[in-house]
């Protein structure tokens, strides 16, 4: 049997991907730790992180974006993420209606024909999570 009798389902990589979130998640937020020298964020800063990490998994996987099941994992990990990240009812909502302006925003340089994506990239996160 061995490696490849394991079936892989939808919500197995559902679950692989919330899983690397989380790594890119406290990847990026450690490195900002230690960047700035600071112990902790404040819940603006702490959701542009989410938000960043949830859209950098999303966008890698609008590489198989004609495949017929990318568009419900895709939805099903957002929708782990939001539940899992933002319990209050809320917060949740806002955590969506911001990330889905993010996304517009970073749509806009996120093309294959930009040559500078990853300063682009840098300067929408700093401008918003340094409040600029």
């Amino acid at each position: 049997m061995g490696f490849f009798s394991r079936k892989i389902t939808t919500d197995k990589i559902i679950d692989s991907l919330v899983d690397s979130f989380e790594q890119d998640y406290r990847m990026v937020s450690n490195g900002l730790k230690d960047l700035l020298k600071s112990e902790s964020f404040n819940k603006s800063q702490d959701v542009e992180i989410a938000v960043i990490c949830v859209l950098a998994i999303g966008w890698a996987l609008s590489a198989l974006r004609d495949h017929p099941k990318t568009a419900s994992i895709l939805g099903g990990f957002q929708h782990s993420i939001f539940d899992q990240y933002f319990l209050d009812a809320e917060a949740r909502t806002s955590a969506k209606e911001l990330f889905f302006v993010r996304y517009a925003e970073y749509a806009e340089v996120l093309d294959p024909q930009n040559e500078d994506i990853a300063s682009h990239v840098g300067q929408i996160f700093c401008t918003h999570f340094f409040e600029r």
